[in-house]
């Protein structure tokens, strides 16, 4: 656990740089140099956001496999396959020469492989019953944002001393030493007479099934509305925050170094939101609200607050009072998750 905090802390040091990298790498581009700085900013966010796009795609057509198959033959192999996989294109990014290509293949093949986070929540639903699992999701996931926020503040701290690419190449080589040590010393959670059982069959379907297929089971009903919720509500979320640094650097007209801090500090109070949400907030809620589904609607408000945010942005301040209301639409998959386990204990 304390190796995955750590690979947590070194990817919350390394995403507020990845703007600056990319746009220093359009940069290089005469066409870009003469239309200015706007124009580079506008590249690299379109090629990252084709890129994260891609990498969902991935995710959305994959997860049920590996869900599937983690269920028969262990939880241990596709977490280190993520892992892997994740760290993978920042290692790239550092050798390579700055060269972003390499990084976008990279990272787009990783949302092929299984997703860590996920893994990481089946983890902690086989060591919980079903009626604790909300409560034990939220613990899990606040630990993660603690790391992140921790990682995000180190970041705004050390940029100005280490410079970007010395800081990229240091938190990136400790992410990978890391994350070997976590997938040296994981354990198996998985019981052992539940490996090379055969799943139950609603957990091997796809995404697009559970969403188009009519079925009269009541879990069935529930696991589509589920689906198609979190999916109409998450995706604005999703979209947004992959160019939300390179939009404040468009709107605000700062220089690449600026967003790099910026963005640090933005990450630090967005990790700082979700470990409040996913601990206070998910309790709290949980106490004054008759179901997780109530929970979910509170959530569902907090993202509404958090998207009118980025229409009236007009200074930094603003962006990161934004950064405060994040942890609730970061806290929408852990309660997901929570109805999930509701509707199949088991």
């Amino acid at each position: 656990m304390v190796a995955l905090s750590v690979a947590v802390i070194c990817f919350g040091i390394i995403v507020p740089m990845l703007p600056e990298v990319q746009i220093e790498y359009f940069r290089r581009a005469t066409d870009c140099r003469l239309s200015g700085e706007t124009a580079c900013a506008s590249q690299a966010s379109t090629a990252y956001g084709i890129t994260q796009s891609l990498s969902s795609l991935g995710v959305l057509l994959l997860s049920p496999y590996y869900g599937k198959h983690s269920d028969s033959h262990g939880r241990r192999p596709f977490l280190c396959a993520g892992l892997f996989a994740q760290v993978l294109p920042f290692l790239a990014l550092c050798t390579w020469n700055k060269d972003v290509r390499l990084f976008y293949v990279l990272q787009a093949l990783a949302g092929f492989a299984p997703a860590p986070n996920a893994i990481l929540f089946t983890v902690v639903a086989d060591r919980v019953s079903p009626t604790e699992r909300l409560q034990s999701f939220g613990c899990g996931a606040a630990c993660i944002f603690a790391a992140f926020s921790l990682g995000a503040g180190f970041s705004a701290l050390l940029q100005p001393l280490l410079g970007a690419g010395g800081l990229l190449r240091a938190s990136t080589f400790t992410a990978v030493a890391a994350s070997v040590v976590a997938m040296v010393l994981l354990p198996e959670t998985l019981p052992a007479g539940n490996q090379h059982e055969q799943p139950r069959v609603v957990r091997s379907k796809s995404l697009a099934r559970i969403l188009v297929v009519p079925d009269s089971s009541r879990n069935e009903e529930l696991l589509r509305s589920i689906a198609a919720v979190g999916l109409l509500s998450l995706l604005p979320e999703a979209g947004t925050t992959t160019i939300a640094l390179f939009y404040a650097k468009a709107r605000l007209h700062l220089s690449e170094q600026e967003v790099s801090l910026l963005g640090a500090h933005m990450l630090c109070i967005v990790g700082a939101g979700g470990f409040l949400w996913q601990t206070v907030g998910i309790a709290g809620l949980r106490r004054l609200c008759p179901s997780t589904l109530w929970v979910y609607q509170v959530a569902l408000v907090a993202n509404l607050l958090h998207m009118l945010g980025y229409v009236v942005l007009w200074a930094p301040w603003v962006l990161l009072l934004n950064a405060a209301f994040a942890g609730g639409p970061l806290a929408q998959p852990t309660i997901l998750r929570g109805l999930v386990s509701e509707a199949l204990p088991a």
